[in-house]
């Protein structure tokens, strides 16, 4: 919006409350068709006109919480504005406690602040009062989302692209630092400091570095969706229950113990003494990619003095495969030897499902760096190497 459209930041608001009006009347025209054809599905049933119109005003009121749930709205969190090249992101809550932490706007706290933040709102000044812009009046006013949450970044790219035009960091160093100060909340020394780590080992660093590296560190688009998803997002025992509950099909239909430890997303402790048949839960887990690394992307343990787990001889002697892998119940563990249930795997054919070498469980950390680690409990997803069977090599390609 900025660096290739050259919208200002109201222009840039207006387009984004734009695309979230035509993403909300999406998602409600998607919940519509489905209570349409479930009426539908009823009529063909032949069901009583009594009992289909007491199941219709079930299904709306059903249909009104999906409809809310499905409703993106800034200030409850549930949309992160950013830029995934340069690493920066924004949320209205995370904006509202920055402002205030930052005595930029000390009228209004963080859960009153949030809700003005973003939509036609225009702070009034030092007496705290919030008033209505309008988008054609005569004045200079901008709102409230443009000004706190879109100028301070529009600042930071327009300072680095001047930047460069005019010839060198010593030319900028000064306006940079005054824009951290005045518009990200940086002390003077903060601020200083910040910018000798930017420009620090590079004689003559390029707009991109300087960009991502200023933005990254301003406002971290990992915190920022780490929040989100903290705040916004059910947890795993939550959405287990209640969203994806038909997501994943497991064939064949497993006893039903198993099913209910992964609709409860039951985890057992791992050190914990199990007794044949108490406080025993099955361990179940989805692989739902594989990739390959190298071993110099396995990472030590910092108390740790062994070196990190090697690749088997059954591995490339270059490269390691790892199976991207939710846990959905119990506590999958390094060490250990599983069943590998391809998707091809046929319980009425008799065959016993292959099992898997002992595997090695790890975090994975960034891009492209994993820490071996003992155990992953379920409601969790981790790296897995040793994903394979001696007696069928095509397991890894299923």
């Amino acid at each position: 919006l900025c660096t290739e459209l050259g919208l200002s930041p109201t222009e840039a608001y207006l387009r984004l409350r734009r695309l979230l009006e035509s993403i909300n009347a999406a998602s409600s025209a998607m919940v519509t068709a489905g209570a349409t054809a479930t009426v539908n599905n009823s009529e063909e049933k032949g069901i009583k006109n009594t009992k289909r119109e007491s199941q219709h005003n079930e299904k709306s009121a059903d249909d009104q919480r999906k409809e809310a749930y499905w409703t993106f709205e800034p200030s409850k969190g549930n949309v992160v504005f950013g830029s995934a090249l340069f690493g920066w992101g924004l949320t209205i809550p995370s904006l509202a406690r920055h402002l205030y932490r930052s005595k930029t706007i000390t009228d209004l706290k963080p859960i009153q602040l949030k809700q003005c933040l973003f939509g036609d709102y225009k702070y009034g000044g030092g007496d705290g009062r919030v008033l209505k812009w309008k988008q054609n009046s005569d004045d200079d006013s901008v709102p409230m989302f443009a000004k706190y949450g879109l100028e301070p970044i529009w600042s930071l790219y327009h300072a680095i692209t001047d930047m460069n035009i005019n010839g060198g960091p010593s030319t900028i160093s000064d306006y940079v630092q005054e824009l951290l100060i005045t518009q990200h909340g940086l002390d003077q020394g903060m601020a200083k400091k910040e910018w000798s780590n930017l420009t620090k080992g590079s004689a003559n660093p390029n707009e991109m570095t300087l960009l991502r590296s200023l933005l990254q560190r301003v406002r971290p688009l990992s915190q920022v969706v780490l929040d989100a998803i903290c705040e916004v997002c059910p947890s795993p025992r939550e959405a287990s229950q209640n969203l994806r509950k038909r997501a994943l099909a497991l064939k064949p239909v497993p006893p039903p113990m198993v099913q209910k430890a992964v609709q409860e997303c039951s985890v057992d402790h791992p050190t914990a003494p199990v007794e044949e048949g108490a406080g025993s839960v099955p361990m179940v887990a989805h692989v739902c990619k594989f990739f390959s690394t190298e071993p110099s992307h396995i990472l030590r343990k910092a108390s740790s003095s062994t070196p990190p787990p090697q690749p088997t001889d059954t591995e490339a002697s270059n490269t390691i495969l790892m199976g991207v892998t939710r846990v959905l119940s119990g506590t999958l563990q390094s060490g250990q030897s599983y069943y590998c249930l391809g998707p091809k795997y046929q319980q009425q054919t008799g065959l016993t499902p292959p099992e898997s070498s002992a595997i090695q469980v790890y975090l994975i950390m960034g891009n492209n760096s994993l820490l071996p680690v003992s155990a992953v409990p379920a409601g969790h997803v981790c790296a897995v190497g040793g994903i394979y069977a001696e007696n069928n090599s095509s397991f890894s390609g299923d």
